[in-house]
C-alpha cells in the first residue's frame, strides 16, 4: 500500500512543478517581455490591487464574485506563460506584506490526459488536491498556472456532438469543480493560457476574471526585442564593432553603434544599439546606419511570434557566420538571411527535420 502511495506521489510530481518564490531563475523575467501595449503593468497592478482588496476581514466573499482566475490566450510563442510566471514572481514581492511565503505551481496539462479511461479526472482531481494541501497554509501564496488549458477544458457541448472521448468530459467537470473548492482559498492566484480559445467550455470561460489576448509583436516592439537579442550579443563579444565609419559631423563611429555603455556603473564601455526613439530621432535620414537596417528587417517580420523573433538573431549567426566573431554588419546580414528562411519556412528544412 505505501509504495502505491509513493508511486502516484511520484506520478503527481511529474505532471507539477512547484517552484519557491521568489526564485533566482526568474530574476530577468519581466525584462524580456515586451509587447506593442503595457499589458504585464496592467495586469499586474490589477491582480495586486485584487489581492490586497479580498484581504480585508470585513470583505463577505460569498457575496463578492471574484474567483482570482487570469486567462491570457492568443497564438503560440507571444509569451503567455513566460509572462505568468513573471507575474507570480513579482506578485511574491510585492504581497510580501502579507504572505512569508510563496510557491508557483505549475501543471503539465498534456500529461493529465492519461490513454487508461477514467484516469484523466482522477489525475486532475490529484492534483488539485495537492495545491489545496499547499495553499491550507494562510501565510503562503500559491499562483498556479496550468499551461494550454484548452486541453483539460473541451467545450463539452462540441464534444458531446462529436467524437470527444468521454473521459475528457470528466477532466473538465473535475477542473471546474477543483477551481470551485479553490475559490474558497484567498492566498491562490490561477493563471491559464491558450492557443484555441474557441475551443474551451463556456462554463470555464464564465469563472474567468480577466481575459487578456497576448497578440504577435508590432514592428516596434519586433524592434525592441531583436534589439535587446543583439545588444546582448555585442555584450558578450560575440558581435563586435569592427568597422568605423564616418557620421555628419566629420567623427569616427563604431559602425553606427552608440558608444554609450549599458550602465553608467561600468568602467569599459559597451556598445549597444540606439532604442527605437533615439533611431528615430538621430537615424531617421541615415539608411545605411545600424539601426535603420535593423528597423528595415523588422519591417519583414509581421507575423513572427515573439519566441521565434529571439531565436533568429542567435540562429543567424550559427548558419550564416564562420567566425567565433563577426561584426554588427555581418550579424544584421545573417539576421536579414534567416528571416528570410524562417518566412519562406526553409530553416527546418536545410537541417533535416
Amino acid at each position: 500500500m505505501k509504495s502505491s502511495n509513493r508511486e502516484e506521489e511520484e506520478e503527481t510530481n511529474v505532471r507539477a512543478r512547484i517552484t519557491r518564490l521568489p526564485s533566482k531563475a526568474l530574476v530577468d523575467l519581466w525584462e524580456t517581455l515586451i509587447y506593442d501595449e503595457p499589458i504585464p503593468a496592467r495586469l499586474l497592478r490589477y491582480i495586486t490591487r485584487m489581492m490586497t482588496l479580498m484581504k480585508n476581514p470585513d470583505l463577505k466573499q460569498n457575496i463578492v464574485n471574484w474567483n482570482r482566475l487570469l486567462l491570457l490566450h492568443g497564438p503560440p510563442g507571444t509569451g503567455k506563460t513566460t509572462l505568468c510566471r513573471a507575474l507570480a514572481q513579482k506578485l511574491a514581492i510585492r504581497l510580501g506584506k502579507y504572505f512569508t511565503r510563496s510557491r508557483l505551481v505549475e501543471l503539465n496539462s498534456h500529461l493529465l490526459l492519461s490513454k487508461w479511461f477514467g484516469e484523466s479526472s482522477k489525475l486532475v482531481e490529484r492534483l488539485f488536491e495537492n495545491v489545496q494541501t499547499i495553499a491550507d497554509d494562510d501565510a503562503t501564496l500559491v499562483c498556479v498556472i496550468i499551461d494550454e488549458v484548452e486541453t483539460l477544458t473541451v467545450s463539452r457541448d462540441k464534444a458531446a456532438h462529436g467524437s470527444e472521448c468521454g473521459d475528457a468530459m470528466r477532466a473538465t467537470n473535475q477542473l471546474l469543480t477543483a477551481l470551485d473548492r479553490l475559490r474558497g482559498y484567498s492566498n491562490v492566484m490561477v493563471f491559464c493560457t491558450s492557443n484555441l480559445i474557441s475551443t474551451i467550455d463556456p462554463a470555464f470561460l464564465d469563472r474567468v476574471d480577466v481575459k487578456q489576448h497576448v497578440p504577435n509583436p508590432c514592428r516596434r516592439a519586433t524592434y525592441d526585442i531583436l534589439r535587446s537579442c543583439l545588444n546582448e550579443l555585442i555584450r558578450c563579444g560575440l558581435v563586435t564593432n569592427g568597422e568605423s565609419v564616418e557620421n555628419e559631423t566629420g567623427e569616427t563611429s563604431n559602425d553606427e553603434v552608440s558608444l554609450l555603455p549599458v550602465s553608467g556603473w561600468e568602467l569599459v564601455d559597451t556598445p549597444s544599439i540606439p532604442t527605437h526613439t533615439e533611431m528615430n530621432v538621430q537615424y531617421w535620414n541615415r539608411p545605411d546606419s545600424v539601426p535603420r537596417k535593423l528597423w528595415t528587417i523588422c519591417e519583414r517580420c509581421e507575423g513572427l511570434s515573439g519566441r521565434t523573433l529571439r531565436r533568429l538573431p542567435f540562429l543567424a549567426l550559427a548558419l550564416h557566420t564562420n567566425d567565433d566573431h563577426c561584426n554588427i554588419q555581418e550579424a544584421l546580414t545573417a539576421l536579414s538571411i534567416s528571416v528570410g528562411e524562417e518566412l519562406h519556412g526553409s530553416i527546418k528544412k536545410d537541417l533535416g527535420t
